[in-house]
């Protein structure tokens, strides 16, 4: 017992177990960092905090800015079509922003979402990429069959957060 206790206790074991120590301790400080670097450590404990449910949504107003996108949508006007795209995008933003999540932009707000606490999350990322193009490159050209499918997206979108009553009726009306 005194040779094990003899080699715990020798100056060389002490120095392994400090230099573990210090390296144990690095890694939790490492690990903690890259938590909060990538927000999941917010995330976590914002979602814990705060789950949304339909009646967070002021859906009479998403609602009626709704109706003026189908208004825009039943045009033959390609720059109508880029304005309704627009603004379903900002419909969208809004509800995002209704259910607690933050950022400096729709972007930013949308990473935070984790896959599972938003209905059609992957559908919603590329209408918003058909947006961003619009916005940001005045030579896109969207044809009717393409603004279509966006429009389907953000309707169908629309009627999971209950901003909608139905798919059919939302695209009927326009």
């Amino acid at each position: 017992m005194d040779m094990i206790n003899g080699f715990l206790y020798s100056p060389f074991m002490i120095s392994v177990q400090i230099f573990s120590f210090v390296v144990s301790v690095g890694l939790v400080v490492l690990y903690w960092r890259i938590l909060q670097e990538t927000g999941v450590l917010e995330r976590s404990i914002f979602e814990t905090r705060t789950s949304w449910s339909p009646e967070r949504l002021a859906v009479a107003d998403l609602s009626s800015k709704w109706q003026t996108v189908l208004k825009r949508t039943a045009t033959n006007d390609e720059s109508q079509w880029k304005l309704a795209i627009i603004e379903a995008d900002t419909i969208l933003d809004e509800a995002i922003q209704q259910m607690g999540y933050k950022g400096k932009t729709m972007g930013e707000r949308m990473k935070q979402i984790r896959p599972g606490k938003f209905p059609m999350l992957e559908d919603a990322w590329r209408a918003h990429r058909v947006r961003n193009y619009i916005v940001h490159d005045p030579t896109y050209h969207i044809s009717a069959q393409a603004a279509s499918k966006v429009f389907a997206i953000y309707s169908a979108i629309f009627t999971r957060l209950g901003i909608i009553k139905t798919v059919e009726d939302s695209l009927a009306r326009g």
